[in-house]
């Protein structure tokens, strides 16, 4: 058939040649555009009908399937190989609509006569040959073959009808298996393909955990990218989906707020904690792109879900129990974004002031901070009260609350008779169950011990019951009250940022703060924030610290004994102050000693710290109740926090004297005791004596105190250090540099406290970075005896065993899955070293050491399986020291840097050592990769390159050592980069012997233009005396000029030799480390 086939030209056909010629020009027009694609279905579909009718539906299958493997070679991105496959699809799935229509028309026909349903159709005959024949093709070694096959079948498994179920469970193992196929392009074929499955009853939760596994953990950004778009979305799936607004990849996490979420319908059918994640991932991403797209769909799609209504929108955050900021960088984010809908819809009406909500204040408060910042004075002035009615406003809720507190009193009281009771019954079955364990020897008393086990446990099951009713009615409470306390925030957060310049309005704000922090009990956050109003309207800081530490006395002297007179107020000790100096000072040592006791310091007298108790309790006064020392220190704290004033401040050293540091003493109460330990490390930070003195309580604390005090006392070492610096350590009779890295060093090495690892090594982190620690440890040495010579030494050395030590912390086996740690190190430590040149020196000096000390044989590094691998960790480790990765240097600068120099000889030390073969061969093998150019000068370069050949020479001498054996490639690669190293340095004297003759000629032109005129004579004598000076001039030059070349060369020699001299003194103190010495001992 040479012509085009159509309609007639098909029926005329009567042999196989014309099925596959009219075949062949089909697929022919097919390829060019995908325009004609429907006539060609059509065309397709009628030369297959008259196959059938010539008996030839076999070959046109197999015909049909040569033609598919013409495009099956052909690369993605070939638009001829898409269309056809795109072509195949259509007319597949053109046939079987064919059939379902045929099919019905047939079934009325023939209403009472039996249809066999399993009979194979033709259209279900050929999806079947042509499945079976793609299917030997998707395990082909061809990539391109893999992938046309996958994507064949993705967009025919979408159309097919019934097939075999063999045929099925083959395909679906098929796919499976190209989920895992080294090709990206493979990859995202197949899931587009198995995610036609989900659908299906049977295996479709299968196809879906294949898709979700594919999702959460495939390299490929694209391949993530159509499993998160092909997933179907359920309730199991949901949090997964969600979960990519983290993902690495840009797009992925945009197409999570523009297209995901759209998809999910009533964003409030989310969970609370999903909607909150979602915010906080999207509105302060760090791609502008995927931030807008977060922006988008609060503002605009949740906005609209809610029909436009606000305060239902503030509603679905849940603002109260929002964890963080999220709540407010939301809302003022919809008000910069819908400023169409601020501008005209927002109002405030003085009803709303009235009967607030918790939505309702969120909002107000919230606006009032847009305004504010926005300067949009003329809305404030318009929406809110004068200041005089927003201090009645916040009175009249200070006062519900207290009267809702005081009415729900029998509440609160039962609530708490009843848990008490509860935890004692707990308590007595802990017991039991530990006697029943322990009791091995008598049967009878061990039946007994089951006996009380089983009453005590139905009492606990019988107080469970009536616990249930107080309970209910004690959480129904809490949540009132934290409602309200919210409102009362909301309404002190506004008073804040007020304008109090009405002074009556100011002096009604005064005296209700001070009111309520004198008699109401305000939670913490509520104490906080009203310091900060007091703070505003106070007249100045003096006034503001002396209000507050009335405050606190007012506190004290409302729940002291009238009778004893033992207690004097803080304020009123201070007249006394001068005439007790030499009680206290006896007081303050015996305040240090009790203080030490206090943190359960291991081996202490109890007889003696018994009678010294004994005799403190007669000077001291009577004690407040728990709560009310609570309260006390809870302003102290925010005191300290919110004032700049010095110790020498009456009003805050008599809190320190009166509260702080008879707190710190109350080892019966934990909270109380943090919280006194937090004032007095704030009050540390004030002054530097004081924190000098209590450098070493905090260390005791933080080296065996529990963990949450441990916490708190490092943070307070290095906030002090951060505020004072070093010149707090090494000060006679207090507290050591050395002393202080072995604490760091402990704390870092204590795998059973993740946090406080966390702590310590994001507090050295930023000491190291701010440079507070340089020189840190180090001493004018006194003595010059080796002992002292040693003791300064290992002084020296803080300042890098401290880095050592968190490098190896990093790699370190037991802190794989301290994900936070790790984290924090992998930012810290290369912004350290690419920060500072100097920074990335002392990385460079110490890099090789800690690749030693990790891989060495026999090390305590060796027992561990999980270890990463030597050739991640030291090209870790090249990457922190390459010279090209360190900010606001110039090629020059960059280039003369020697961090690699250094990392290459502590390099070339470790494989002088005793490190496994495999070791040295990745360290031979990544030699290579150093940036070591010319500009550092041939002094330096010569150093290494005697350094390679010593190392040389220690392989030849120790070849007898298997570990010293290389093979022929570590051979050649330690060979190339010595040559290269040779290279170098030759091009670098030749560089300086270059500069050395500039320099030189520069200096005989200035001296020739500096010779002073003589006096002309006669032409005949001038000729004559011109030609004796020039003689005498070449001869004085040459004489001068071969003494100038001989004492450069002298001098040059001597300097080299110097260097040189230097470099082997610095290698020989390398090869005297002792690398015996574990991380313990140091």
């Amino acid at each position: 058939m040479s012509y085009r086939p159509n309609a007639k030209s098909i029926q005329k056909i009567n042999d196989l040649e014309g099925i596959y010629d009219g075949m062949a020009h089909v697929f022919q027009d097919a390829q060019l555009t995908l325009s004609g694609h429907r006539k060609l279905v059509i065309i397709m579909k009628n030369i297959h009908k008259r196959a059938i009718e010539l008996g030839f539906e076999e070959s046109f299958a197999m015909k049909f399937a040569k033609f598919i493997n013409f495009i099956l070679p052909l690369k993605k991105g070939e638009q001829v190989g898409d269309r056809i496959i795109k072509f195949c699809s259509v007319f597949i799935a053109s046939s079987y609509k064919d059939e379902e229509v045929a099919k019905k028309d047939t079934e009325q026909d023939n209403v009472d006569e039996d249809v066999d349903e399993d009979e194979d159709t033709p259209t279900g005959k050929f999806v079947d040959y042509i499945l079976r024949h793609l299917l030997r093709g998707i395990q082909a070694k061809d990539k391109h073959v893999r992938y046309r096959v996958i994507q064949l079948l993705a967009y025919l498994v979408n159309n097919i009808g019934e097939i075999d179920e063999e045929l099925f469970t083959a395909l679906q193992w098929s796919l499976n298996r190209r989920l895992y196929d080294k090709e990206p392009n493979v990859r995202l074929q197949a899931i587009v393909a198995i995610s036609r499955f989900q659908y299906l009853p049977e295996g479709g939760q299968k196809a879906s955990e294949s898709i979700l596994l594919a999702m959460q953990n495939d390299d490929s950004a694209e391949v993530r990218r159509a499993a998160l778009l092909n997933l179907t979305k359920n309730e199991t799936t949901i949090p997964f989906l969600l979960e990519r607004a983290r993902d690495t990849n840009s797009i992925n996490r945009r197409l999570v707020f523009s297209r995901i979420s759209k998809e999910l319908g009533d964003f409030r059918d989310l969970d609370l904690e999903l909607r909150e994640e979602l915010l906080k991932s999207g509105l302060k991403d760090r791609e502008q792109s995927v931030q807008s797209a977060a922006v988008k769909m609060f503002a605009t799609t949740w906005f609209d879900v809610v029909q436009e209504d606000l305060l239902e929108l503030i509603d679905s955050l849940n603002v109260v129990n929002t964890e963080g900021d999220i709540s407010d960088v939301a809302i003022q984010i919809f008000y910069q974004t819908r400023q169409d809908f601020v501008n005209t819809k927002v109002n405030i009406t003085k009803e709303m002031w009235k009967e607030l909500s918790v939505e309702m204040a969120f909002f107000i408060r919230s606006f009032y901070d847009y305004c504010n910042e926005n300067r949009l004075f003329e809305l404030i002035d318009k929406f809110y009260p004068e200041s005089i009615e927003l201090s009645e406003i916040l009175s009249k809720y200070l006062n519900l609350r207290n009267s809702f507190i005081k009415n729900s009193t029998g509440i609160i009281q039962e609530y708490e008779v009843l848990h008490a009771k509860l935890e004692s019954l707990r308590h007595e079955e802990f017991e039991l169950e530990q006697q029943l364990e322990g009791e091995t020897e008598s049967q009878p008393r061990e039946k007994e011990i089951e006996k009380l086990l089983v009453s005590k446990r139905d009492e606990i099951t019988k107080e469970l019951l009536n616990f249930e009713e107080p309970r209910q009615e004690y959480v129904t409470y809490y949540e009132q009250l934290k409602d309200l306390e919210f409102i009362i925030k909301q309404l002190i957060m506004i008073s804040k940022d007020y304008d109090f310049s009405d002074e009556i309005g100011r002096r009604e704000m005064l005296r209700i703060i001070r009111s309520s922090l004198t008699n109401d009990e305000l939670s913490d956050e509520l104490i906080e924030l009203s310091l900060k109003v007091l703070k505003k309207i106070s007249i100045n800081e003096r006034d503001f610290s002396t209000m507050c530490t009335e405050i606190v006395t007012d506190i004290r002297d409302s729940y002291m004994d009238e009778v004893d007179d033992t207690f004097h107020s803080a304020i009123s000790s201070l007249s006394d102050e001068e005439k007790d100096d030499d009680d206290e000072d006896d007081d303050d040592e015996e305040d240090e000693e009790d203080e030490e006791e206090g943190l359960d310091v291991e081996g202490r007298d109890e007889s003696k710290a018994d009678t010294h108790k004994a005799k403190k309790r007669k000077k001291e006064p009577k004690e407040p109740p728990s709560e009310t020392l609570i309260q006390c220190l809870l302003i102290t704290k925010h005191l300290l926090e919110l004032t700049e004033e010095s110790i020498s401040n009456v009003s805050l050293s008599s809190l320190l004297d009166s509260l702080v540091r008879p707190s710190v003493l109350r080892n019966d109460n934990l909270y109380i005791r943090n919280l006194a330990m937090t004032c007095l490390g704030l009050y540390c930070l004030l002054d530097k004596q004081l924190a000098i003195q209590q450098l070493y309580l905090f260390g005791v604390a933080a080296s065996r105190a529990d963990e949450e005090l441990r916490i708190l006392s490092i943070k307070v070492i290095v906030d002090i250090l951060s505020t004072h610096g070093i010149s707090v350590l090494d000060v006679e009779g207090q507290v050591d540099s050395l002393s202080l890295a072995k604490l760091f060093y402990k704390v870092l090495r204590l795998y059973e406290m993740p946090k406080l690892q966390c702590v310590v090594a994001e507090g050295l982190c930023k000491l190291f970075l701010a440079d507070i620690l340089t020189d840190f440890g180090k001493t004018k040495k006194d003595s010059d005896d080796g002992e002292g010579n040693k003791a300064d030494a290992e002084q020296e050395d803080q300042e890098k065993v401290l880095f050592e030590t968190l490098i190896l912390t990093y790699f370190h086996p037991l802190n794989a899955n301290n994900h936070e740690l790790r984290q924090i190190l992998a930012f810290c430590i290369p912004v350290y070293s690419f920060s500072h040149t100097k920074h990335q020196d002392k990385v460079a000096s110490i890099s090789g050491d800690c690749f030693y000390r990790l891989f060495r044989e026999n090390g305590e590094f060796e027992k561990y399986e999980n270890m990463a691998t030597p050739s991640t960790i030291l090209q870790q480790l090249i990457h922190w020291c390459d010279p090209n990765n360190l900010v606001n240097l110039t090629q020059v600068e960059i280039k003369r840097s020697a961090a690699h120099f250094w990392q290459a000889m502590g390099l070339l030390q470790a494989l002088e050592q005793d490190t496994p073969r495999n070791i040295k061969k990745t360290i031979i093998s990544n030699l290579n990769k150093l940036f070591i150019t010319e500009e550092l000068g041939s002094v330096v370069l010569t150093g290494l390159k005697r350094a390679i050949e010593d190392t040389r020479l220690v392989f030849e001498t120790s070849s007898h050592d298997p570990s010293f054996a290389l093979d022929s490639l570590s051979d050649r690669s330690f060979e190339k980069f010595y040559q290269n190293i040779k290279e170098i340095t030759e091009r670098a004297m030749e560089m300086e012997k270059v500069k050395a003759e500039e320099d030189k000629e520069n200096s005989i032109l200035s001296n020739i233009s500096t010779v002073p005129e003589e006096k002309q004579g006669s032409p005949e004598e001038e000729s004559v005396d011109v030609k004796q000076g020039e003689n005498e001039v070449e001869d004085k030059e040459v004489e001068k000029e071969t003494a100038v070349k001989e004492k450069s060369a002298d001098s040059e020699t001597e300097d080299i030799e110097d260097s040189l001299q230097k470099i082997d003194e610095l290698l020989d103190e390398e090869d005297n480390v002792d690398y015996d010495v574990s991380m313990e001992d140091v």
